[in-house]
């Protein structure tokens, strides 16, 4: 082995051994013997120290002591702190594995590691006389850290927050550590766990540079968990912007011209959020002003199931009382253009299906016969001896049974069989009219669907009362919907099918249940900060922010269709970005929480 054989392997013990000053003297040496034998000039020679510059001033390119020294050069780059952002993965794993081992197998390990260190003429780094693998993590961030000094490089390293976040991926990418439910509330209960779980995950996979081992692995722990916590929540918020869950409810409503504020948009969180400023000054009454056009727009859109077939526009009708009004006559003169054309009259079918029900109600207590046969007269006296009815007689025939039918199944016992059967009397009549007028057939069912409809809706309206000015409310819908007894079948409302039920459930959901606040607590608020600035110069500039801040906030709710808009419709690809946040969100937030300590 020649001289310059031997310089290279003292070079390779003394650093492995951190004897950084006879690798510097030994470096020297042996670029002096190399410049000998290629006849090199001074630089080459004598520059261990005076040329120990990062870059080459007039070539830009990296200086000759760098590219020989081979102490700080690659592992001091954007690649060398990319690998070692990945190598503290695996450091961190063993240095976990080596503080959980008993002091046996740690002296064990460590001799069988100076061992092959020797075997293998320093290729592998001894451990340290003492701090055994603690130390060796020390001395290597150290090392690192140097390497980074002298390539000019100080401050936040990306290349090895890169390094950390791949090497950590595949850990964190396992089905226990995934985001699950993310339709649901940004608050999920097993989202916000898993992202603990990643960040926690992420702060043990790190190594301990200083202080107890375990009392730091603990706090890495809890760093890295309130971390990946707060990312998953962030995460989740800004992916509902991105690219929301749009409910159900919002899209239905949207689809009949009803447009929920931001808030009901997107839901959970932010819509409670937004309940709760309504009380701000100035976009408080941004945000009620939006929910009232909400209110007023879906009255509308009940109305529109109340004018089936009348060709009146729903969405230019008042709304509130008037507009309850206006429903009424509107109704009313449909009825009445169609009974000023149709006539009723008695065939066989007819015939012989009363006659039924008259033997059916033969079973009936005596009381209740009574009231049935009376029922049968007072029809067979409003037909003619040809057997026929004129359509305005014919409409309160049919208005009286089925206001007695009603009544008397909403009773219980004996009495919901006697109106049943005149609840059958009433849609004999119902399929005689039909036969007998086929042309006004359709007209006929749209208008009692109408009439039905605008019942339900006449009794929502009574329910507002003296704040009816924008209508009733979704919930003063649905109490109407749950109440109206006469038009739907027994269990209906439990099963979702009562009728209107579909516009008030979404309604409730996406509006809200409570009537829109008239401003006065928002209002006070702001008359009370008028009153101080005027004492005080400093809160004026500042009541000026913070008005400036409220305007700003405003503006969403000023440009509600355009807002909704953008919260709702999105490019396909906007699902699958958003779909990646929320899954990389919480190692992100434990990657910034454990990297600020």
């Amino acid at each position: 082995m020649n001289n310059i054989d031997r310089l290279k392997q003292g070079i390779i013990k003394a650093n492995n051994s951190k004897d950084f000053k006879s690798v510097k003297t030994l470096g020297a040496e042996l670029r002096r013997l190399q410049a000998l034998d290629t006849g090199g000039d001074e630089r080459t020679m004598y520059g261990a120290d005076k040329f120990n510059e990062s870059e080459n001033r007039t070539t830009g390119q990296p200086s000759q002591m760098q590219l020989n020294e081979g102490d700080g050069n690659f592992q001091g780059s954007f690649g060398g702190s990319m690998l070692q952002g990945a190598e503290d993965v695996a450091l961190g794993g063993t240095q976990m594995l080596y503080n959980a081992s008993p002091k046996f197998m740690q002296e064990g390990r460590d001799k069988v590691n100076n061992y092959l260190s020797d075997a293998t003429g320093g290729a592998v780094r001894k451990m340290p006389e003492t701090g055994g693998f603690d130390q060796y993590v020390r001395d290597d961030e150290k090392m690192f850290q140097d390497a980074r000094t002298r390539a000019g490089r100080s401050g936040f390293d990306a290349g090895r927050l890169f390094g950390n976040v791949l090497a950590t991926a595949p850990l964190l990418a396992a089905k226990p550590f995934q985001m699950v439910n993310a339709g649901k509330d940004v608050f999920n209960a097993a989202n916000i766990g898993r992202g603990v779980a990643q960040g926690g995950t992420y702060g043990l996979s790190q190594p301990v540079y200083q202080g107890d081992y375990w009392n730091e692995k603990k706090n890495q722990f809890g760093v890295g968990g309130a971390g990946g916590a707060g990312g998953a929540l962030l995460g989740n918020m800004v992916s509902r912007v991105v690219k929301p869950n749009t409910r159900g409810s919002v899209t239905r409503l949207q689809e009949q011209g009803v447009t929920p504020t931001p808030g009901g948009i997107l839901g959970g969180g932010w819509q409670v959020f937004e309940d709760k400023a309504t009380s701000l000054p100035i976009v408080g009454t941004a945000i009620n002003a939006a929910k009232k056009k909400a209110q007023e727009e879906l009255n509308r859109a009940a109305y529109k199931r109340a004018l089936t077939g009348t060709g009146i526009d729903a969405s230019k009708l008042p709304v509130g009382p008037e507009g309850i009004l206006k429903l009424k006559e509107t109704l009313a003169n449909a009825y009445k253009d169609i009974w000023a054309n149709v006539n009723f009259k008695k065939d066989a079918q007819f015939n012989k299906s009363l006659a039924e029900l008259k033997e059916g109600a033969i079973g009936l207590t005596d009381s209740k016969l009574n009231v049935f046969n009376r029922v049968i007269k007072d029809l067979d006296k409003k037909i003619s001896p040809n057997g026929s009815m004129l359509g305005e007689t014919y409409q309160v025939a049919e208005k009286d049974i089925a206001k007695l039918a009603a009544n008397y199944l909403a009773s219980g016992g004996s009495d919901k069989v006697l109106g049943g059967l005149l609840k059958q009397v009433e849609n004999l009549m119902r399929q005689q009219l039909n036969r007998n007028n086929p042309k006004y057939a359709k007209k006929l069912e749209e208008a009692r669907k109408n009439w039905a409809n605008y019942e339900i809706l006449n009794k929502a309206g009574s329910a507002a009362g003296d704040q009816a000015e924008h209508g009733f409310t979704a919930a003063q819908l649905a109490n109407a919907v749950r109440t109206n007894r006469k038009y739907n079948k027994k269990g209906a409302y439990a099963t979702g099918e009562a009728r209107m039920q579909d516009l008030s459930s979404d309604g409730v959901s996406a509006l809200g249940s409570k009537y829109p606040d008239s401003g006065t607590a928002g209002r006070l608020i702001g008359t009370v900060g008028g009153a101080a600035s005027m004492f005080n110069p400093q809160a004026i500039q500042a009541a000026l922010i913070a008005a400036g801040g409220l305007g700003a906030a405003s503006l969403p709710y000023l440009a509600r269709k355009t807002t909704a808009d953008f919260l709702t419709k999105r490019p396909q690809s906007a699902k699958a970005f958003a779909r990646a946040l929320r899954k990389v969100s919480p190692a992100l937030g434990a990657v910034g929480a454990v990297g600020s300590q």
